[in-house]
């Protein structure tokens, strides 16, 4: 469901985050791991730094799922590796990649959360 969130062929392989479906679908298995997320989205969302709370949540999911009983940390990045993946390749490919903008997907879901410049030249 987070492929086919994240790389709809509806929407020209383009789509989403898949943050809603990794949180419902870690709300099942474990309440607590699911209000993680919750917390670190809505902590950078304070902040005014949603796409890195966003981040702390989701890295924090796999850990927070290793308890007795609980489905794994293997469930927990299986969940939540497309959704990283989404964010390092972005929605737009004419962007050319560099350090900044990879680092800047990653942990701020911005092409230019380290000064890069996304319309191209050199960042």
């Amino acid at each position: 469901a987070v492929v086919g969130h994240d790389w709809s062929p509806w929407l020209g392989l383009g789509g989403g985050r898949g943050v809603s479906l990794v949180l419902g679908a870690g709300l099942v298995p474990s309440p607590l791991a699911a209000a993680g997320v919750l917390a670190g989205m809505v902590t950078g969302r304070l902040v005014r730094q949603s796409g890195l709370g966003t981040f702390l949540g989701l890295a924090a999911l796999p850990f927070a799922l290793r308890r007795p009983r609980g489905p794994g940390v293997l469930a927990g990045v299986t969940l939540v590796a497309p959704v990283l993946a989404k964010r390092l390749l972005g929605n737009d490919m004419r962007i050319p990649y560099s350090w900044r903008v990879l680092v800047g997907r990653l942990f701020g879901d911005r092409d230019d959360w380290l000064g890069a410049r996304p319309a191209g030249g050199d960042a």
